[in-house]
């Protein structure tokens, strides 16, 4: 699974860099793209949407091949390519502000914003439920529990209210004892990426469409990773992606992506991933004529990031005790003998490690003083 992992680390990689109809092309395709991707990250605001490039017959022959035989209904596969995400971002360091907005088959069903170091949440818990498949009925046992428990915001949270969480770096340092990474310096990966595009990409015009001119980027895998895998070993510390992989790692093979350049900006990015299955030798093959990639489209974002009104305010303390109590639940189960038990309050099953609770504050270890006697102060 080496080659996975590092075909994985790529894609991750590529897709985190980046009118009228006309047979007119650049005169120096690889120019214009070098140009259009300074010129959109000198942006003061942008807004990125990505999605599912693909079909349901795709899909379906796609979970075929990875699950096993049970494929996909074409119900479910309608479900993710009516599905987007789109972040808009304002600003840059603890200035900044962002909002995320996750469409759900065609609602938007979840919603996230950062504006002056508040976090705003809003769901549509019930819709989100009912698209898979669950039993709304449900919801209403987990509020009336989660109240019990005194967690009184869940209920609005629960009914599609924005909630607001201040101070939630602060109470995670105080709950684990680590602090919270800091944002890396994106425009730093932005420029090496747009150097290594300089020395390694192959750029070719096919000519005017309407979203821009259609650029066609042929990149080497393994020289792109080995010239700025330095600079996202960085952005890997503070965004946890696990270790990458060396570059011996990485195929020594070229791979294309379609770029779309309008008024001297990047517009729209295509990234085949059917060709990273191609390339992979511990992977299956993809099956024939399947289609599956991801577009991403970006615009100038020149809006303010609104705060919600009328958003409830919830104690990160409360958040983590949420959490908390979700994870004793699970727990408890584990070590259960037979149906129908469960594990005392204190019990964190048998498959616990008080090792994990290692570098915790005092608080948090003597709540498990009588599991893990060696770890109180």
């Amino acid at each position: 699974m080496k080659k996975t992992g590092a075909l994985v680390a790529v894609i991750a990689l590529l897709l985190s860099a980046c009118a009228e109809g006309s047979d007119s092309k650049s005169e120096d395709p690889k120019a214009a793209l070098i140009s259009a991707m300074e010129n959109t990250g000198e942006s003061e605001g942008l807004t990125f949407t990505l999605s599912i490039q693909s079909n349901p017959e795709s899909l379906d022959q796609l979970a075929k091949a990875d699950g096993g035989g049970s494929g996909l209904a074409e119900e479910d596969a309608e479900k993710i390519l009516d599905s987007s995400i789109t972040v808009s971002t304002r600003g840059q360091g603890e200035e900044g502000s962002f909002e995320m907005v996750v469409n759900v088959a065609g609602e938007d069903d979840f919603e996230m914003k950062g504006v002056d170091k508040v976090l705003y949440l809003r769901a549509d818990v019930e819709g989100l439920v009912e698209t898979f498949g669950g039993d709304p009925n449900q919801i209403a046992a987990g509020v009336e529990q989660a109240e019990a428990q005194g967690l009184t915001f869940v209920r609005p949270a629960a009914e599609g209210e924005w909630i607001s969480i201040e101070g939630l770096d602060e109470a995670a340092r105080q709950m684990t004892g680590l602090t919270p990474p800091s944002l890396p310096d994106q425009q730093q990966f932005i420029d090496d990426l747009t150097a290594s595009f300089k020395e390694n990409a192959t750029v070719t015009s096919e000519g005017q469409e309407d979203v821009g001119e259609h650029l066609v980027v042929s990149v080497p895998l393994r020289a792109t990773y080995e010239s700025f895998v330095e600079s996202f070993s960085e952005l890997s510390q503070q965004i946890p992606v696990g270790q990458l992989p060396p570059a011996s790692e990485v195929p020594d093979e070229a791979v294309v992506m379609d770029v779309w350049v309008d008024d001297e900006r990047v517009t729209q990015l295509l990234f085949d991933v059917i060709q990273f299955v191609e390339l992979a030798d511990d992977v299956e093959d993809a099956p024939e004529d399947a289609e599956f990639a991801f577009l991403a489209e970006i615009e100038e974002f020149d809006d303010e990031i609104e705060v919600p009104e009328d958003a409830v305010a919830v104690d990160p303390q409360q958040i983590f005790g949420l959490f908390g109590s979700m994870f004793m639940g699970g727990m408890g189960g584990m070590d259960s003998g037979s149906a129908g038990s469960s594990a005392p309050a204190g019990d964190l099953g048998a498959g616990f490690n008080c090792d994990d609770l290692k570098g915790a504050p005092p608080e948090v270890l003597s709540q498990f003083a009588e599991e893990c006697p060696e770890l109180q102060p």
